[in-house]
């Protein structure tokens, strides 16, 4: 008899040890968070998102549908990202009317935690993507390979706040143009589990007029790997998108 107990302890202490937190996810806020999906685990987070936005006497409004950021856990401090939209861009004018749709080129790359919470030193990571120009619509396809790559930090400043922010650079495959770019967000949770966010992000260049935009949303945590979200976004300057609403989903899987 002596012996089962002891293995039941064996297993209760190994599952105890397996315990894994609820999902983080990167939305719906432009601020990625610093959390990587655990080592096994698959996550899909997946959104529908319509973008206005007025240059001039032009008219655009950009419809993304699904798009999808795809994670796999290689280890409890690295990821596998994929990121894949379609979309439908249509811009209006008195004597103006063109339309792009299709999918856009799809990016590969990674997450890495290397510095955890520590005082005031925030926990920490490293994303970098390669935007592959070829693996899109032909609309859409680009000369030559992007790139993007940011550091997020996280600071958890209460059991229900925390405050996080991004910096980084971005490379398209056309123009190697590159854009510095920046985020600051701060979230709770609310008594229902639900949470809010605000946040402003932006970003520069050595050519173009800076970008700031503010936005905020809701997310809403209906299980710990099954969550629903909803943001919307207004630009701060006159370079920067007029308005954005976005709707979302994200999953984990195993469970």
């Amino acid at each position: 008899m002596n012996r089962y107990v002891l293995i039941f302890l064996v297993l209760c202490n190994y599952l105890s040890g397996q315990i894994i937190e609820p999902m983080a996810t990167d939305r719906p806020d432009q601020t990625e968070c610093a959390n990587t999906v655990p080592k096994g685990f698959f996550q899909m987070e997946s959104g529908f998102m319509v973008e206005n936005d007025k240059i001039l006497a032009i008219k655009t409004k950009e419809i993304v549908f699904l798009t999808s950021l795809l994670k796999y856990g290689i280890s409890d401090k690295f990821e596998l990202r994929l990121i894949a939209e379609n979309s439908k861009l249509t811009s209006t004018g008195e004597y103006h009317f063109a339309e792009i749709k299709g999918i856009n080129p799809i990016l590969i790359g990674f997450k890495a935690n290397f510095l955890n919470a520590n005082g005031l030193l925030p926990k920490t990571s490293l994303i970098a993507h390669a935007i592959m120009p070829k693996w899109a619509s032909d609309e859409k396809k680009l000369m030559k390979m992007g790139y993007n790559f940011r550091f997020t930090m996280q600071h958890q400043l209460s059991e229900k706040a925390s405050l996080g922010y991004n910096i980084g650079s971005e490379w398209d495959g056309d123009t190697r143009q590159m854009n510095f770019i920046y985020t600051l967000s701060t979230c709770r949770s609310l008594a229902t589990k639900v949470g809010v966010y605000v946040e402003v992000y932006g970003e520069f260049s050595k050519i173009n007029p800076a970008k700031l935009s503010f936005d905020g949303g809701f997310t809403f945590p209906l299980r710990d790997n099954f969550m629903l979200d909803i943001s919307a976004s207004k630009g701060l300057t006159a370079s920067s998108i007029n308005n954005y609403i976005s709707l979302g989903l994200s999953f984990r899987l195993p469970k």
